[in-house]
Protein backbone atom coordinates (compact mmCIF):
# COMPACT_ATOMS: atom_id res chain seq x y z
CA UNK A 1 0.00 0.00 0.00
CA UNK A 2 1.32 3.40 -0.91
CA UNK A 3 2.22 6.04 1.64
CA UNK A 4 -0.32 8.37 0.04
CA UNK A 5 -3.11 5.88 0.71
CA UNK A 6 -2.03 5.41 4.32
CA UNK A 7 -2.02 9.17 4.90
CA UNK A 8 -5.44 9.41 3.27
CA UNK A 9 -6.82 6.66 5.55
CA UNK A 10 -5.37 8.35 8.64
CA UNK A 11 -6.73 11.75 7.60
CA UNK A 12 -10.16 10.24 7.02
CA UNK A 13 -9.99 8.57 10.42
CA UNK A 14 -9.08 11.80 12.18
CA UNK A 15 -11.84 13.73 10.41
CA UNK A 16 -14.42 11.08 11.28
CA UNK A 17 -13.36 10.93 14.94
CA UNK A 18 -13.54 14.74 15.15
CA UNK A 19 -17.01 14.60 13.58
CA UNK A 20 -18.13 12.02 16.18
CA UNK A 21 -16.72 14.13 19.01
CA UNK A 22 -18.55 17.18 17.65
CA UNK A 23 -21.81 15.20 17.56
CA UNK A 24 -21.22 14.08 21.15
CA UNK A 25 -20.60 17.67 22.23
CA UNK A 26 -23.89 18.78 20.63
CA UNK A 27 -25.66 15.77 22.24
CA UNK A 28 -26.74 14.45 18.84
CA UNK A 29 -25.36 10.94 19.39
CA UNK A 30 -25.47 8.60 22.35
CA UNK A 31 -22.20 7.65 24.00
CA UNK A 32 -22.82 3.97 23.24
CA UNK A 33 -23.08 4.69 19.51
CA UNK A 34 -20.07 6.98 19.59
CA UNK A 35 -17.93 4.29 21.19
CA UNK A 36 -18.99 1.81 18.52
CA UNK A 37 -18.12 4.19 15.67
CA UNK A 38 -14.80 5.20 17.19
CA UNK A 39 -13.95 1.50 17.61
CA UNK A 40 -15.01 0.89 14.01
CA UNK A 41 -12.81 3.73 12.72
CA UNK A 42 -9.84 2.52 14.78
CA UNK A 43 -10.19 -1.01 13.36
CA UNK A 44 -10.35 0.33 9.80
CA UNK A 45 -7.41 2.67 10.44
CA UNK A 46 -5.22 -0.09 11.91
CA UNK A 47 -6.04 -2.53 9.14
CA UNK A 48 -5.58 0.16 6.49
CA UNK A 49 -2.35 1.71 7.70
CA UNK A 50 -0.60 -1.37 9.09
CA UNK A 51 -1.23 -4.13 6.57
CA UNK A 52 1.01 -6.54 8.50
CA UNK A 53 -1.78 -6.81 11.10
CA UNK A 54 -4.23 -7.93 8.42
CA UNK A 55 -1.70 -10.45 7.06
CA UNK A 56 -0.99 -11.82 10.54
CA UNK A 57 -4.69 -12.11 11.47
CA UNK A 58 -5.60 -13.72 8.16
CA UNK A 59 -2.83 -16.32 8.63
CA UNK A 60 -3.95 -16.99 12.21
CA UNK A 61 -7.60 -17.44 11.20
CA UNK A 62 -6.83 -19.40 8.03
CA UNK A 63 -8.29 -16.80 5.67
CA UNK A 64 -6.57 -16.84 2.28
CA UNK A 65 -6.51 -13.11 1.63
CA UNK A 66 -6.08 -10.17 4.02
CA UNK A 67 -8.64 -8.27 1.93
CA UNK A 68 -11.19 -10.96 2.72
CA UNK A 69 -10.38 -10.57 6.42
CA UNK A 70 -10.92 -6.81 6.24
CA UNK A 71 -14.26 -7.28 4.49
CA UNK A 72 -15.26 -9.98 6.97
CA UNK A 73 -14.46 -7.76 9.97
CA UNK A 74 -16.26 -4.75 8.53
CA UNK A 75 -19.33 -6.77 7.55
CA UNK A 76 -19.36 -8.46 10.97
CA UNK A 77 -19.19 -5.13 12.80
CA UNK A 78 -21.93 -3.62 10.66
CA UNK A 79 -24.17 -6.66 11.14
CA UNK A 80 -23.71 -6.32 14.91
CA UNK A 81 -24.67 -2.64 14.68
CA UNK A 82 -27.69 -3.50 12.55
CA UNK A 83 -28.82 -6.07 15.14
CA UNK A 84 -28.41 -3.56 17.97
CA UNK A 85 -30.43 -0.97 16.07
CA UNK A 86 -33.11 -3.56 15.31
CA UNK A 87 -33.45 -4.42 19.01
CA UNK A 88 -33.65 -0.73 19.91
CA UNK A 89 -36.28 -0.15 17.22
CA UNK A 90 -38.38 -3.05 18.50
CA UNK A 91 -38.27 -1.68 22.05
CA UNK A 92 -39.27 1.80 20.85
CA UNK A 93 -42.15 0.42 18.79
CA UNK A 94 -43.43 -1.43 21.87
CA UNK A 95 -43.21 1.78 23.93
CA UNK A 96 -45.12 3.67 21.23
CA UNK A 97 -47.86 1.04 21.24
CA UNK A 98 -48.19 1.24 25.03
CA UNK A 99 -48.19 5.06 25.04
CA UNK A 100 -50.80 5.17 22.26
CA UNK A 101 -53.07 2.87 24.24
CA UNK A 102 -52.64 4.99 27.37
CA UNK A 103 -53.45 8.18 25.47
CA UNK A 104 -56.57 6.57 23.99
CA UNK A 105 -57.74 5.41 27.43
CA UNK A 106 -57.11 8.83 28.98
CA UNK A 107 -58.93 10.53 26.09
CA UNK A 108 -61.92 8.23 26.53
CA UNK A 109 -61.95 8.82 30.28
CA UNK A 110 -61.76 12.59 29.75
CA UNK A 111 -64.68 12.47 27.29
CA UNK A 112 -66.76 10.41 29.72
CA UNK A 113 -65.96 12.81 32.56
CA UNK A 114 -66.87 15.80 30.39
CA UNK A 115 -70.20 14.21 29.41
CA UNK A 116 -70.97 13.38 33.05
CA UNK A 117 -70.24 16.97 34.08
CA UNK A 118 -72.51 18.28 31.33
CA UNK A 119 -75.36 16.07 32.56
CA UNK A 120 -74.86 17.22 36.14
CA UNK A 121 -74.77 20.87 35.05
CA UNK A 122 -78.00 20.43 33.09
CA UNK A 123 -79.67 18.81 36.11
CA UNK A 124 -78.54 21.66 38.36
CA UNK A 125 -79.77 24.23 35.84
CA UNK A 126 -83.14 22.47 35.64
CA UNK A 127 -83.44 22.46 39.43
CA UNK A 128 -82.57 26.18 39.58
CA UNK A 129 -85.05 26.97 36.81
CA UNK A 130 -87.71 24.89 38.59
CA UNK A 131 -87.15 26.69 41.90
CA UNK A 132 -87.32 30.10 40.21
CA UNK A 133 -90.59 29.24 38.49
CA UNK A 134 -92.04 27.99 41.81
CA UNK A 135 -91.11 31.29 43.49
CA UNK A 136 -92.71 33.27 40.63
CA UNK A 137 -95.96 31.29 41.00
CA UNK A 138 -96.04 31.84 44.75
CA UNK A 139 -95.60 35.59 44.35
CA UNK A 140 -98.72 35.84 42.14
Amino acid sequence: MSDYMRVLILAGTVVFVLYILLRIQKLKIKMEDAIFWIFFVVVVAVLGTVPQVAYWLSNMLGIHSPANLVFLLIIGLLIEKLFTLSVTLSMLEEKITILSAEIAIRGRDATESRNQLKKEMEEIEQKIDGEESDKERESF
